[in-house]
């Protein structure tokens, strides 16, 4: 298994997974969205974020949420992996 991290646009990144960390509640403020998962979301039409309200993922400690990509980006699949409070991240 090889891991590589980068920068940059995460939509144009090959891999089976692009994994995206997210701290509570990034998803819902537009302006503590992350670059990579704008990028993502938008060439997915919105449904990253559409999967992640409807599963009520909101990037609590341990949530993940894994759905294909269908070809519209350059990785596979993605996986949200919620980090918790960014207070309490260490």
């Amino acid at each position: 298994m090889n891991f590589t991290f980068a920068s940059g646009d995460a939509s144009r990144s090959r891999a089976d997974l692009l994994i995206i960390p997210l701290f509570d509640n990034e998803l819902t403020d537009k302006k503590k969205q992350p670059k990579s998962l704008v990028a993502c979301d938008k060439k997915l039409r919105g449904l990253i974020l559409k999967s992640a309200a409807q599963e009520g993922f909101k990037g609590k400690v341990d949530q993940t949420l894994l759905m294909h990509t269908h070809a519209k980006i350059a990785a596979g699949r993605i996986v949200l992996i919620g980090l918790g409070s960014r207070t309490r991240f260490t």
